[in-house]
């Protein structure tokens, strides 16, 4: 997969991507995927087996067409026209067209980067002072994103002139369109290099009942992508087919112009539960060693759950095991779409359980001073490949009935606290990312709760 998540929002989840690539795979006919992105969808279908050359991609922004006129052997990166206007951002030792397209690529990035705050410019000195080793990363993602999808046809086209082409057609149509407006003008601003943009109207979200309307009664199987609430409805013959909670109140639908096989996720992880041995309160010395890991949500909600029952839904969206010496010390899961999408600047924690110990008091929070770490920044940085784009900590939310929580306090900051009518409090706390490393924090940690005891 290319890393392009925190450049390119707004790709399709991996649960839903495996669900519409298997119809598209069983209904076995042309495939026409408007508003192509990531190219996410091409991507799965062509790896279960589908024709590249049966694929007819397109889209409208820069971004998207590096991607197809690399994958498209009729194309071209030159008919794009990309010029660049910055002289100090010319490229230099290009060995290829897979070069230039990184180049470019890593430009639109840049231009993402705020210049009004310390941070923006502070990550865009970053990305120029290593700009080749950048554009080397991201070559070789995109080269092997283009590998998969060589050989289907891309074209610089309107979704509404796709449309019009297949309502007659026995093909199949996809697309996941903008859920707000102008989402290519906010997301690639591109004050330093011009390119042969079409003159094409950007979707417009409140033309979503339009679409489902020609796409209803067209002779083709449409698919289609939509972020909406629970209580949303489509109308016929559109069907929701595939279904993804997000938040309490949102989920995300696959919906369909015809009947096929529905499914539904419970959570929002993928793979089976992942079984790994649980800190059996051995000592933690200075030597013992921590690591963490990424799991599927269902994995870090059996443990979870397993050290605290009944703690309901979540909606965290990545879930994370922190162990000890090879054992499950604690399981937390994070939500990142508001960070990938600019909306907070710290990782939000959902929920963070630690195993309980007989052996020490404090356990829950050396957890809390780990997950703060400088060390720990560059771990999830890492695993989430947040290289260009990295958060400043972790935001959490409790609801307590004291005014502060013990855990947290040292890791983290109140910075609201709502009293409810229960008379509990509901509590955020952040944190900033320190620069020590785990082997800093577990000293510290065992100097001053080291001998603390439950019975203590």
């Amino acid at each position: 997969m290319i890393q392009t998540d925190p450049i390119f929002l707004g790709v399709v989840p991996r649960g839903a991507r495996s669900y519409v690539a298997r119809e598209f795979v069983r209904l076995g006919k042309p495939l026409f995927n408007a508003c192509a992105g990531r190219f996410s969808i091409a991507e799965a279908v062509v790896k279960l087996g589908f024709p590249a050359a049966k694929v007819q991609a397109s889209d409208i922004g820069l971004f998207s067409s590096l991607i197809g006129y690399l994958a498209d052997d009729s194309k071209h990166l030159e008919d794009l026209g990309i010029r660049i206007l910055d002289p100090d951002l010319e490229p230099r030792d290009l060995r290829d067209e897979l070069d230039f397209a990184a180049h470019i690529m890593l430009m639109l990035k840049l231009n993402q980067l705020r210049q009004t705050n310390l941070r923006g410019l502070y990550l865009r000195e970053e990305l120029r002072a290593s700009w080749s080793r950048y554009r080397e990363a991201v070559r070789q993602e995109l080269a092997g994103l283009v590998a998969t999808i060589k050989g289907i046809h891309y074209e610089l086209a309107d979704i509404w002139d796709t449309v019009e082409r297949v309502r007659t057609d026995d093909a199949s149509f996809f697309a996941s369109v903008p859920h707000y407006a102008r989402g290519y003008e906010k997301m690639f601003p591109t004050p330093n290099l011009t390119w042969k943009e079409p003159s094409v109207q950007q979707f417009d979200p409140k033309c979503f009942p339009e679409l489902l309307q020609q796409l209803g009664e067209a002779q083709c199987a449409a698919l289609l992508c939509r972020r909406g609430e629970w209580e949303e409805q489509v109308p016929p013959p559109w069907k929701r087919v595939f279904g993804r909670p997000e938040t309490r109140e949102k989920a995300l639908w696959i919906i369909a112009n015809r009947s096929m096989q529905a499914y539904a996720e419970n959570d929002t992880g993928f793979g089976d539960i992942r079984k790994l041995p649980i800190y059996d309160d051995h000592e933690i010395t200075p030597a013992s060693k921590f690591h963490v890991i990424m799991v599927g949500l269902p994995t870090a909600l059996y443990y979870r759950d397993l050290f605290v029952h009944r703690l309901g839904a979540t909606t965290a969206d990545r879930g994370f095991l922190l162990l000890v010496d090879g054992q499950v010390m604690t399981a937390f899961g994070i939500f990142i779409q508001d960070f990938l999408q600019f909306r907070v600047q710290y990782l939000p924690e959902m929920f963070g359980i630690t195993r309980s110990s007989r052996r020490y008091q404090r356990l829950g929070k050396l957890f809390m001073l780990l997950l703060t770490s400088g060390e720990m920044k560059k771990r999830l940085c890492d695993i989430l490949k947040l290289w260009l784009h990295e958060p400043r900590g972790i935001q959490t939310t409790s609801i307590t009935v004291h005014e502060e929580g013990k855990t947290d306090r040292g890791a983290l900051k109140v910075v609201s606290r709502e009293k409810l009518e229960d008379g509990r409090f509901r509590i955020i706390y952040r944190g900033d990312f320190r620069d020590d490393s785990f082997a800093d924090v577990v000293a510290d940690w065992l100097k001053k709760h080291g001998e603390r005891r439950r019975d203590a």
